[in-house]
């Protein structure tokens, strides 16, 4: 049966606004990139007035908590041994392990200093959808002092907005979640759960 001229019109507007909606919903991620611009803008805004590292740390906390998936961080982390955990342990996991991070994070960089920052290429899209990168670069300091610090990132929800966030952080080719698996699965098998969380609180509070 053949449709009126006037059905088959309507049901191809139909069509183009089901598909332009699709479009809509699918579109891609805003690029990684401009999020670790953000990121390190601040941060250098906070290095340069910052008067201690106490401070500093603390201005690096807030850009960290919004920036890093520590559960996903956390996951990839403990790869092993994360699924066998109960609720209660992956929170303290998670709360002790973030602390781990900010430090070992913010000690790289130090009040009342200036840094540069260089990009060694574009992202690089490690999925179909593109919401999953790596952004790699080097960070200069005085004295020609550098490192290479790359991010792995997922677009995730925010406070109920979607952003880029990092799930690991690659200092000089050694990845953060992978070093510490190594060391962590290790005294958890040995020793425990609860072993651990006191290794990394001393590590904490040592630095």
């Amino acid at each position: 049966m053949q449709l009126a001229p006037h059905v088959r019109r309507i049901a191809f507007v139909a069509a183009l606004l089901m598909t332009s909606s699709g479009v809509a919903l699918a579109a891609e991620p805003p690029p990684p990139k401009a999020r670790i611009d953000a990121i390190y803008g601040h941060i250098k805004q906070a290095a340069a007035t910052a008067a201690t590292q106490t401070e500093l740390t603390t201005s690096v906390t807030a850009e960290l908590d919004v920036f890093i998936n520590y559960e996903a961080f956390s996951a990839r982390t403990l790869k092993t041994s994360w699924p066998g955990l109960t609720p209660a342990q992956k929170a303290t996991f998670i709360d002790r392990f973030k602390r781990l991070v900010i430090r070992t994070y913010a000690k790289k960089f130090q009040p009342k200093s200036e840094f540069a920052v260089e990009y060694r290429g574009d992202a690089t899209f490690t999925n179909a959808d593109k919401t999953e990168a790596t952004v790699k670069t080097t960070v200069r300091g005085k004295k020609d002092v550098a490192a290479d610090v790359d991010y792995l990132l997922g677009y995730a929800e925010v406070a109920g907005t979607k952003a880029w966030r990092a799930y690991d952080i690659i200092v000089d080719e050694v990845s953060m979640a992978l070093n510490w698996r190594q060391q962590f699965e290790k005294v958890i098998q040995k020793e425990g759960f609860d072993a651990l969380i006191g290794k990394i609180n001393k590590k904490v509070d040592a630095q």
